[in-house]
């Protein structure tokens, strides 16, 4: 061991000229820009240039550390003839363990220390720290630390990874993209959302199963472990890369074809809850149909309405996947399996299931949705619907259900306050009067409402892309029981490489206005009216989910 130490010192003393400028940008970015540097800045083209100054830094950090993994791992070459390493006193074990040493201690453990600080700066409670450092940690050695250290065990020098890294970065969008193509040209990824974006945000390439992401990430380092292992310990340098070309291809493969949802394939459900799975039911509505959409395949997907009954209040279900089928009078059965997300609620309010007081009055929203909206119910083929149109049949259906709890606050009307919860914090940054917006030269009416900036931190989950918070705002007036929805645009200020930080820091404009209104004629939303007001945030938390039968009898199929 004390070899092994002597020889991690050395390697300290060689790189230090590097890992100097790489510890600066790394508090820079971290502990400077991530910290609160942006509450100090008002205007939105200032955090763009915060932004930008943030992507170009970071940019500049991941090449520095690059370029670090490969001289450590060049300086004792294992490929080519120059390996001056083999006639020391160190055996190859020894080197490996070093160089893994080097990698743990003096890049990837600073990074995470660095992130731990700058989430508890940000708010986050320890459970989400907790929950976010195993994926950034993954990410980061999926995306950076391994396939650097495997090519450059594979290469004698910087000049001839540069060339090999770029040969096989883009070897695989080009194997991955002829498979992506293959594999909905041809029908199995029909049921899965896929979208093709640029690198720099990686997980959006491949499909919408985030267990496939997660399976790759994890299998792409334990096979460039594996290959950086075999070539420490051999020295076959063309074995190895043949090792590596098939590492690649699986990886690929697991990104485009899993389909087993590991994040979301069993039961849970937090006892804690005032809600129980048992009392909840869902009932198809017998009014008519609601119309049917056609997918990507030429299947017809029929509309209807369930209605979720024994559902609190202050809770709202989603259908995250369901398993259905449709028998009709001479024994022909339809059966058909959709997992995309959509969203029930309980007895009244909005999409999301937000519901306020019965004598509030909301301004700007003169005809809010009261009744569920149209899910799917079915999927079936164009000749079938035609045939039996019309025809009562049994439908029936097993439906896994999330259930959110839904959680509201009240945050001061000043500059400066903020709320914490265990998803985050809320900063309201600034009060402005609706005038002279894209909103309001826009609209014809009246220019009244105001513009409310707010600062939200959160942990993004298993890349995802999206703002975390998903919060929802009410500007309300209990005294003359009014109120305002907001209308939010928010910006994720340094989600230019969404995939690489769990730590997501959006700032939301909220627009607190009756502009657009057609004909208004309500009060006019001046001081006087926001000295009164209050703004509350209303938040929701998954607490479980759970699996529910549906069935209806006489159920038909035709067009609104």
């Amino acid at each position: 061991m004390r070899l092994v130490i002597h020889h991690l010192k050395k390697d300290l003393r060689y790189l230090r000229l590097l890992l100097l400028p790489w510890f600066v940008l790394l508090l820079v970015n971290s502990l400077l820009i991530r910290s609160g540097l942006d509450l100090s800045i008002a205007s939105e083209e200032g955090i763009e240039v915060l932004s930008s100054a943030y992507v170009l830094l970071y940019v500049l950090q991941q090449i520095l550390q690059i370029v670090i993994v490969c001289q450590l791992v060049q300086a004792d070459a294992l490929a080519g003839t120059t390996a001056f390493w083999l006639t020391r006193p160190i055996s190859r074990k020894q080197l490996l363990l070093s160089k893994s040493l080097f990698v743990l201690l003096v890049l990837l453990l600073p990074s995470v220390i660095a992130e731990v600080i700058v989430l508890q700066v940000n708010g986050i409670s320890v459970s989400q720290t907790l929950y976010a450092l195993p994926q950034e940690i993954i990410l980061q050695s999926a995306l950076f630390l391994m396939p650097t250290m495997l090519l450059a065990s594979l290469t004698p020098s910087l000049a001839r990874l540069a060339i090999v890294g770029l040969g096989s970065v883009t070897a695989f969008f080009l194997i991955h993209y002829a498979v992506l193509a293959s594999v909905m040209t041809f029908g199995t990824a029909s049921r899965r959302r896929m979208s093709a974006v640029f690198p720099g945000q990686w997980p959006t390439i491949f499909s919408g199963n985030p267990s496939g992401m997660m399976v790759s990430a994890i299998l792409a380092i334990g096979l460039c472990g594996m290959v950086i292992a075999s070539q420490y310990l051999k020295r076959r340098t063309v074995h190895s890369a043949t090792a590596a070309v098939l590492g690649m291809c699986l990886v690929i493969a697991a990104l485009n074809l899993w389909s087993w949802d590991l994040l979301r394939s069993r039961q849970w459900w937090s006892a804690r809850t005032g809600l129980n799975p048992e009392s909840i039911q869902l009932v198809v509505s017998k009014e008519p149909g609601a119309g049917f959409v056609r997918d990507d395949r030429g299947q017809l997907m029929i509309l209807g309405r369930v209605e979720p009954q024994g559902v609190p209040p202050d809770y709202f279900l989603e259908v995250i996947r369901q398993k259905a089928a449709v028998e009709f009078s001479d024994r022909k059965r339809v059966t058909s399996s959709l997992d995309y997300p959509w969203g029930l609620f309980g007895n009244s309010g909005f999409a999301g299931g937000l519901q306020l007081e019965k004598d509030l009055k909301v301004l700007n929203d003169p005809a809010p949705m009261t009744r569920p909206m149209a899910i799917p119910l079915l999927s079936l083929d164009v000749e079938t619907f035609q045939s039996y149109q019309g025809a009562p049949a049994t439908y029936s259906a097993e439906a896994m259900l999330r259930v959110y709890e839904r959680l509201t606050t009240i945050l001061p009307l000043t500059p400066g306050s903020s709320d914490k919860d265990d998803l985050g914090r809320t900063s309201l940054v600034r009060i402005v009067p609706n005038q002279d917006t894209l909103l309001a030269g826009l609209s014809k009416s009246k220019r009244d409402g105001f513009v409310i900036s707010l600062r939200e931190s959160g942990v993004r989950q298993w890349v995802q892309r999206t703002s975390v918070s998903g919060a929802l705002y009410v500007l309300r007036n209990q005294a003359r029981k009014e109120a305002l929805f907001g209308r939010p645009l928010p910006q994720d200020i340094f989600g230019r490489f969404p995939t690489l930080h769990r730590l997501v820091i959006s700032r939301s404009s909220i627009y607190f206005t009756t502009a657009g209104i057609p004909d208004y004629q309500g009060p006019v939303i001046d001081e006087q009216w926001l000295q009164q007001a209050e703004l509350v945030r209303v938040t929701s938390r998954v607490i479980g989910q759970f699996s529910k039968s549906v069935r209806a009898e006489n159920f038909v199929m035709k067009t609104p």
